[in-house]
């Protein structure tokens, strides 16, 4: 049996409050579920992932399953 992990991805800019404000949900979510990995992305500097992404409003965030294996 193969076992799946949750990634979230935080599409986030430093300058943007409202990126500010989800900070402490983000982290209390990320210290409630250790299963889920949560990474956080700045548009600003990683601007190819954001556009592979289609990131087009922040927050966005992004729910992926990945399976171990692959």
């Amino acid at each position: 049996m193969k076992i799946s992990k949750m990634v979230v991805i935080d599409f986030t800019a430093t300058w943007f409050g409202p990126c500010k404000n989800m900070d402490p949900n983000i982290n209390d979510f990320a210290a409630k579920y250790t299963d889920v990995e949560f990474v956080k992305i700045d548009v600003d500097k990683l601007v190819d992932v954001a556009l592979e992404y289609e990131v087009q409003a922040m927050s966005t965030f992004v729910l992926m399953k990945e399976r171990e294996g692959h």
